[in-house]
């Protein structure tokens, strides 16, 4: 059985992701220039040169301080992770780079004194 999976930089943020929309994948296909329409038949003429992932990712409540860490692992050029993937059912590892990352509300729970952020979303794009 295939469980969830989320790890980025080595750290395994899966407990942090929902189950319901915590992770999105997209997946483009790029074609090279001279692909088109044909003007007067309307054929499509395509010659693929990639597919690439682009993952969207939402976390649920997460600590200030595992906010932190996985700003960092976010914050270089290229990042290594590891997540399920829909299309083959197993734990794959590539190369992506980060496009952007939102932090939601910061919340300070009273009871325990910790910060929280309500959520944090990012993108990863396949290189």
């Amino acid at each position: 059985m295939a469980v969830p999976t989320l790890v980025i930089g080595g750290h395994d943020y899966a407990q942090y992701v929902p189950a319901d929309g915590g992770i999105t994948l997209a997946v483009y296909q790029m074609d090279a220039d001279g692909s088109g329409r044909d003007i007067h038949t309307g054929l499509m003429y395509r010659s693929r040169v990639a597919t690439k992932r682009k993952l969207e990712i939402k976390t649920m409540k997460i600590p200030a301080s595992v906010a932190a860490v996985l700003a960092a692992d976010l914050d270089v050029t290229y990042l290594s992770a590891t997540i399920l993937d829909p299309i083959s059912n197993t734990h794959v590892e590539r190369t992506y780079y980060c496009s952007s990352v939102t932090f939601g509300n910061q919340v300070l729970d009273p009871a325990s004194g910790a910060t929280y952020y309500d959520e944090v979303k990012f993108d990863l794009i396949e290189r």
